[in-house]
């Protein structure tokens, strides 16, 4: 009857003081909308993102006042506008669309939080959204509104027992396994080291795996592992000692035109060892190669080896020195690549004797 009574005086447009509903059933009558009333008191609602079927979950109301009773209403989804208009809240309405059911009730503690327990359906698959409200006032013109939170409901099938069922654990079995901190888990981070989604370049690569940034890593017309985009083209000093005299002029135009970026690695080879010694760092081959255009001095550890420049003999190449620029400059055997050296005709050597004038050829790339 009391229901009854609520839905006539409403019709009548009788004003009067509304009793907070003692079961929440009065929530499911409506009434028109009243687009004049200030925005309702807002109220905070925490649910979890899923739960397992037949499962109890919780979820938690606050900013209400100790001792005030807090009514739960489920359905389907969110709505910008339209939803239901519940009698009790004086105009104020949801944001869910219809139909909508009443969940469950719970009375706030001195913490101004409610906490109501529910139980998930039975069907695997299902979602159920929620919204909380409290009827205040003279008719309930100062009644409490929560936002919409929605909850996905899985089989009870939980693999890593980590209390997340597997239809929605991204990570079986590691889910806290973060190394880079992203807050994506390892196994299916796509990008290890860095934050997913970040690619600068746009080439479908994120930043931290991107072997070439600025360039699309797909692009490798020679198949070399290279991007088109940061390939550099090889540049190579060779000579044969003694039949090719003096390379003082070859080598400075040489050296002149070494690239200033770009480059990845570099290789000292000769007759001595064909393979040669091979360095794959970028920065110590750019190093190296800039000091050798400058006529300066330089020293980088890359790949097992120390490579240096020292600033006589218009750049001297040594792989392995005792130090920067060493006076004991006559390993056997040894790798130091001499290829202007003026009128002293000792051009060095690879895998052999480096001060003996022993016939070879030696040959200087970067790449």
């Amino acid at each position: 009857m009391r229901l009854s009574l609520l839905v006539v005086l409403s019709a009548c447009g009788v004003s009067g003081t509304l009793e907070q509903p003692t079961d929440g059933q009065d929530l499911l009558i409506e009434r028109p909308a009243d687009e004049t009333l200030p925005p309702p008191t807002f109220i905070t609602i925490a649910a979890p993102d899923y739960a397992t079927v037949r499962s109890e979950f919780a979820i938690d109301v606050g900013e209400a006042l100790e001792g005030e009773r807090v009514f739960l209403v489920q359905g389907s989804g969110f709505v910008d506008e339209g939803g239901p208009c519940p009698l009790p809240l004086g105009g104020y309405c949801l944001d869910m669309p219809r139909p909508i059911g009443f969940a469950g009730a719970g009375t706030a503690e001195a913490d101004g939080v409610a906490t109501i327990r529910l139980t998930a359906p039975p069907f695997p698959g299902a979602v159920n959204c929620y919204q909380a409200v409290i009827p205040r006032g003279i008719a309930g013109l100062n009644s409490a509104i929560s936002d919409v939170v929605c909850v996905d409901f899985c089989a009870d099938v939980d693999s890593d027992g980590d209390g997340r069922c597997d239809a929605f654990d991204l990570c079986i079995g590691d889910d806290d396994v973060d190394t880079d901190g992203d807050g994506v888990c390892d196994s299916v981070d796509t990008c290890p080291g860095g934050p997913d989604g970040v690619d600068t370049d746009s080439d479908g690569v994120c930043d931290t795996l991107d072997i070439c940034p600025g360039f699309p890593d797909d692009v490798d017309s020679d198949g070399d592992g290279t991007p088109d985009g940061c390939e550099s083209e090889a540049t190579v000093f060779e000579f044969t000692y003694p039949d090719a005299g003096d390379t003082c002029p070859q080598w400075n135009d040489w050296r002149a035109a070494l690239p200033t970026s770009g480059l990845r690695g570099m290789r000292m080879y000769g007759t001595f060892d064909v393979a040669g010694i091979e360095c794959n760092d970028p920065s110590v081959a750019q190093g190296l190669a800039d000091a050798i255009r400058t006529n300066t001095t330089y020293l980088g550890f890359c790949d097992g080896h120390d490579w240096s420049v020292c600033d006589r003999y218009t750049g001297e190449v040594w792989i392995d020195p005792p130090s920067l620029c060493s006076g004991s400059n006559c390993p056997s055997p040894g790798y130091i690549y001499r290829a202007c050296i003026g009128g002293y005709p000792v051009p060095g050597g690879v895998n052999s004797a480096t001060c003996s004038n022993i016939p070879q050829m030696m040959g200087l790339e970067f790449f």
